[in-house]
């Protein structure tokens, strides 16, 4: 998990403290893989803290594999 935010958070240029706090979230969660995370998206996107582009593109994201 940590890899897929950090490469989403290289290549669309997120603050660290913004990436820092969707991962506390899905780790509050137990949202350990991008598999399970691509199971509970719709259920917890909102709860996230994210911004909606941010959001957007990890739907794109988990959308592609």
């Amino acid at each position: 998990m940590k890899k897929f935010f950090g490469s989403l958070q290289t290549r669309y240029n997120w603050e660290a403290s913004r990436v820092a706090h969707a991962m506390t979230g899905l780790e509050e969660q137990e949202i350990n893989t991008v598999s399970a995370l691509r199971e509970c998206w719709e259920d917890i996107k909102d709860t996230l803290g994210m911004s909606i582009p941010m959001r957007k593109m990890v739907e794109k994201e988990l959308t592609k594999k």
